[in-house]
């Protein structure tokens, strides 16, 4: 007869229990010396055991009340009393008294530890009934032995995780949030043994039995299920966290490019200076730099490792692919982000302390270095042999590079001599002179052309392949591969970037020309500037100046683009104030810039390698500070265009949104201020610029300046910074707009305020309220064509500084839960408490309703702006464009159509309260709150 998933009278007691403890042993993580010391110890031996802990905290004076062992004693003694009459063998009982002994000399070491194992004890010992009284029942009712295997069962279980929380290398640090994720555990162990009381206490027929057993098996079942759930949601909101980037994706991105090659980086791996680091038998360099010359295939090499670690068992593995100009990618932050997000997932601990920190820390992202390193440091330390390799270190800044290759060292050297090797460190980067100060002192591999020959030559043979598949064969003395790998020596990069420019030649004959000795590339440069050639030869000079502008803007962004902004920003008739889609070209970023650029996943453009954007900069084919001016007279222009006036009704927006007229606007908005600080002209270096400029910026702010702005300490920076517009009528305003727009896209930036200088705020909130009812409206059809204007995701967060300000989420539900930490951050860590979703506004709030509820006790230099500074006057362009409704002039149209909008003289909005008027409902609205401050 059965129930549930429990046999009644399938087996004997004995094998019951002996299959209960295999179980134990082959899952608790026990060393053999652990379990023979277990299996020798009696309950005398325990007993001796607390009152050497006793004694010891008599001496300390630090008494704890070890009295709440005693219900757990006496019921436990009893239980294997009975069980002798069932187990002929000493080892079952001996499996309670010996994990008790090793949980109690851990838990000594650390009072709250052993404070919270003694009131566990007490807790499972008080639901267990006393025995001795019930053997005849339990000789005379077969199924009541069973009742015995559930409790052993259960106790085992119990140790089994206490085992495994004190084994980590750092529980003590992770002993608070660990623990109280086990209490959920122990409730529902205590509940299991209430039952088994019930069933002992009533005399339980077979019948009675078998409904409890139904009832712990659906327990059981249930317990599971909320245990999925609650770590599926801590899962989520730890991710959200820490907003990692996705090293996974590069990986298999990198993968698939090296799978050209048969046994890719084999070298590497058989080299026996890498084999000191990597042997899994033992670690004898647990640190490890490896560089080479630029284009040199070292980041495929680190792809190569990466798999070559993850396939050994029993080890945790996290790496990152750094990058230049990425803020997601090349910051000590980022690297700590995105390890962290692969290590969690194989660590419960880990997660529990990670979820509590998210929650309680404030912060709607990890941003605090000291959190991040303490965290990360935690999580290394508790990830057994861990494996961390780190690409592209010179991709990063001076500061950041050293802090990430200080940091690491400084956890490898930290660690005791038992544990060296535990934590493995692999750095790739060039070798210069910044990486030698930071990694010289390490085993290095420095890759030499001889290293990557036969790497090199299986991929020059396969696109050799392909090239004569393309052209024909080729008739000449070397082979084509040979010449390439020749002139490689040993950079993958030129190999790539040179068979690639070979294949997309238009004809044969093409091809053989560029193959004569005299013309075929050299060096990298050479490589890079015959691509160039290839991509604008023989195109109309408009478009050869348009993709030397894309890839301007591809440089100096200061995130990366997607491809549907670029053609956004292509599509801007700044001079008649309007969105031409006719501008868009038609052509995808592969035939534009051939291997110039790569695609990725999210549809983000960049460059190939770094030594592209260096050779752009270096050969004047882009000019950062012409391309910022470029990208800051777009932003101040299309933020100027009617499409973006506050006063605009919803129908007006509905038709700009389906037209595709405002993707421009979520990369403007929130980057003008990083492009003018970087692309204002010097006084005296081109005074027509600087003129069009100001009169731009001049429109922008008549346009957008907030009636209810507040004045703002502007830093001595960024005055500095604006100093050749300092003599704009408007300048004082324009000051407080940058400074304004500096404050929200900082760390500390609080999103829509008030008191703003501007409007756009507001603005945006108007554009995307329209968005989103345009997206519950819309057909599937519809909102695919509206993609390629503004992607997937339209229900996006109000804050600049946030990612998914220009990310956004797929629905609203997922962007208000996302607002909803941004203003109530402080989230409770008590499982089931509504105040986990909803949050709390302060830390103060969240200790009170922790304590109240739950009973857990946890408890740049600025200056003023100066006076308006004279007009410039030294331009050689005329204002010839002039308002009729005031002396205004104007070089540029489109500059005059922006100012004629502000002159309109009703103000259809009185305040309720001291009647003042406005032309903007959203300014009187702004107004009257400040009477009720």
């Amino acid at each position: 007869m059965s129930s549930g998933n429990h046999t009644i009278g399938a087996s004997s007691p004995q094998c019951e229990f002996r299959a209960a403890l295999d179980q134990f042993k082959r899952t608790a993580g026990l060393t053999q010396t652990e379990e023979a010391e277990f299996q020798m110890t009696n309950l005398e031996d325990l007993r001796d055991c607390i009152r050497n802990i006793q004694q010891d905290q008599e001496q300390k004076k630090g008494m704890m009340y070890m009295k709440r062992l005693d219900p757990f004693l006496k019921t436990m003694e009893e239980y294997g009393k009975v069980l002798d009459v069932f187990v002929n063998t000493s080892e079952i009982v001996a499996f309670v008294w010996g994990p008790m002994k090793f949980i109690l000399i851990i838990a000594r070491t650390f009072s709250d530890a052993l404070h919270s194992i003694l009131d566990a004890y007490q807790d499972i010992g008080e639901q267990i009934p006393l025995l001795r009284g019930y053997q005849q029942f339990f000789a005379s009712n077969a199924h009541m032995k069973d009742v015995l295997v559930l409790i052993y069962k259960d106790i085992l279980e119990f140790h089994r995780e206490a085992i495994r929380h004190f084994k980590q290398r750092l529980w003590k640090q992770l002993f608070q949030a660990t623990w109280r994720g086990f209490t959920v555990k122990i409730r529902h162990l205590t509940d299991n043994m209430k039952r088994h009381r019930h069933l002992i206490e009533s005399h339980a027929t077979l019948v009675q039995f078998e409904e409890i057993q139904k009832l712990r098996d659906s327990a059981k079942l249930e317990f599971e299920a909320y245990q999925r759930a609650e770590r599926d949601r801590r899962r989520l909101r730890v991710i959200q966290w820490l907003s990692p980037f996705s090293a996974g994706s590069l990986q298999e991105q990198y993968r698939d490019t090296r799978s050209i090659c048969k046994d890719a980086g084999h070298w590497l791996v058989h080299d026996a200076r890498f084999q000191r680091w990597f042997s899994p038998s033992g670690c004898l360099s647990p640190l490890l730099w490896i560089n080479g010359i630029p284009g040199a295939g070292k980041t495929i090499l680190a792809s190569v490792i990466v798999d070559e670690v993850s396939s050994i068992g029993q080890t945790s593995t996290a790496f990152f692919y750094c990058k230049h100009g990425d803020p997601s990618r090349n910051t000590f932050i980022s690297v700590a982000r995105s390890l962290l997000a692969q290590l969690f997932p194989k660590n419960d601990h880990l997660l529990q302390l990670l979820y509590e920190k998210a929650s309680m820390s404030g912060e709607m992202e990890l941003t605090s270095k000291n959190t991040a390193k303490e965290l990360l440091r935690m999580a290394l330390n508790n990830a057994g042999t861990a494996y961390v390799i780190l690409d592209g270190l010179d991709e990063c800044d001076r500061e950041n590079r050293k802090e990430i290759a200080m940091w690491f060292q400084s956890v490898v050297d930290d660690l005791p001599p038992k544990d060296m090797g535990t934590i493995r460190c692999l750095f790739v980067s060039q070798d210069d002179g910044v990486a030698r100060k930071d990694l010289g002192t390490m085993p290095s591999i420095k890759i030499m052309p001889p290293d990557t020959h036969d790497d090199l030559k299986g991929f020059t043979n396969v696109w050799q392949q392909r090239i004569e598949d393309r052209f024909g064969r080729l008739q000449s003395i070397v082979p084509l591969a040979d010449i390439i790998c020749a002139r490689a020596q040993g950079m993958f990069l030129f190999a790539k970037l040179l068979v690639e420019y070979l294949f997309n030649l238009p004809s044969r004959e093409r091809l053989l020309q560029e193959l004569d000795p005299s013309k075929l590339p050299v060096k990298l440069d050479e490589a890079y500037e015959r691509i160039l050639h290839r991509i604008t030869e023989n195109k109309p000079g408009d478009l050869s100046h348009e993709i030397w502008n894309v890839l301007g803007w591809i440089a100096c962004a200061p995130r990366p683009l997607r491809w549907r902004e670029i053609q956004a920003f292509i599509s801007l008739d700044i001079e008649n104030q309007k969105v031409n889609h006719d501008r868009r070209l038609l052509d995808s970023p592969k035939d534009l810039f051939a291997s110039l650029v790569e695609v990725q996943s999210d549809d983000t453009v960049e460059l190939i390698h770094g030594t592209a954007r260096d050779y752009l900069i270096r050969s004047d084919v882009v000019a950062p500070k012409k391309t910022h001016f470029s990208l800051t007279m777009a932003s101040v222009g299309f933020l100027g265009f009617p499409e973006v006036d506050g006063k605009r009704s919803k129908d007006e927006i509905e038709v700009d949104i389906l037209e595709g007229s405002l993707a421009f606007y979520d990369y403007s908005s929130a980057c003008w201020t990083i492009h003018l600080q970087a692309g204002i002209p010097p006084h005296n270096d081109d005074a027509d610029n600087l003129v069009s400029l100001i009169e731009t910026l001049e429109g922008f702010i008549e346009v957008h300046w907030s009636e209810t702005a507040r004045r703002l300490a502007v830093s001595k920076t960024t005055h500095g910074g604006l100093e050749a517009i300092s003599q704009s009528e408007s300048y004082e305003k324009i000051s407080q707009a940058v400074g304004w727009s500096k404050k929200q896209l900082s760390r500390g930036g609080q999103g829509p305020t008030d008191g703003e200088a501007l409007d756009l705020s507001q603005v945006t909130s108007q554009l995307r309220t329209v968005l989103e009812d345009v997206h519950t409206r819309l057909g599937q059809d519809e909102k695919e064509r509206l993609q390629q204007y503004y992607g997937a995701k339209w229900f996006k967060c109000p804050r600049m500084n946030c990612f998914f300000y220009h990310e956004g989420f797929s629905t609203s539900s997922e962007r208000d839960l996302h607002i909803v930490r941004h203003e109530r951050p402080f989230m409770c860590i008590v499982d089931g408490c509504h105040m986990a979703t909803f949050g709390c506004v302060s830390e103060d709030d969240l200790k009170t309703h922790l304590f109240e509820y739950h009973g857990v006790d946890l408890l740049d230099e600025t200056v003023f702006p100066e006076p308006k500074r004279p007009t410039v006057s030294s331009s050689n362009n005329e204002a010839v464009h002039c308002c009729h409704l005031c002396p205004k002039k104007f070089t540029r149209a489109h500059n005059l159509k922006s100012h004629l909008r502000t002159h309109n003289n009703e103000k259809p909005y009185p305040c309720s309260t001291c009647e003042e008027r406005f032309t903007r409902k959203s300014d009187c609205v702004r107004h009257e709150r400040g009477h009720g401050e």
